[in-house]
């Protein structure tokens, strides 16, 4: 199974990502394997999409649940590749502002 250690600081590092974030909104992750933050940019797919194209990194964009302004982050990653995903994350946000 995954290691609750590992999902821990990833959750942590998520948390502090967001709380540095003006365009997210969400609940502090506290338990899980995955959050679905709000984006205040709009339909997250064009969010996906770029990730995709340019950061080889992807979320699951939010229509996936009638929720087109959320999108989902999963945190069962190797810290280092969680920690370059969030990198990777803030810059595709920072191109889309």
């Amino acid at each position: 199974g995954t290691n609750a250690a590992l999902l821990e600081r990833n959750r942590a590092a998520f948390n502090a990502f967001v709380a540095e974030r003006g365009d997210l909104e969400c609940a502090p992750a506290e338990h899980g394997i995955t959050a679905f933050p709000r984006w205040s940019g709009g339909d997250t797919q064009q969010l996906d999409d770029l990730l995709r194209e340019r950061y080889d990194a992807s979320v699951v964009a939010g229509r996936w649940f009638e929720m087109p302004d959320h999108f989902r982050v999963g945190f069962a990653l190797p810290e280092a590749d969680f920690s370059e995903a969030l990198n990777r994350l803030g810059a595709a946000l920072d191109k889309l502002k």
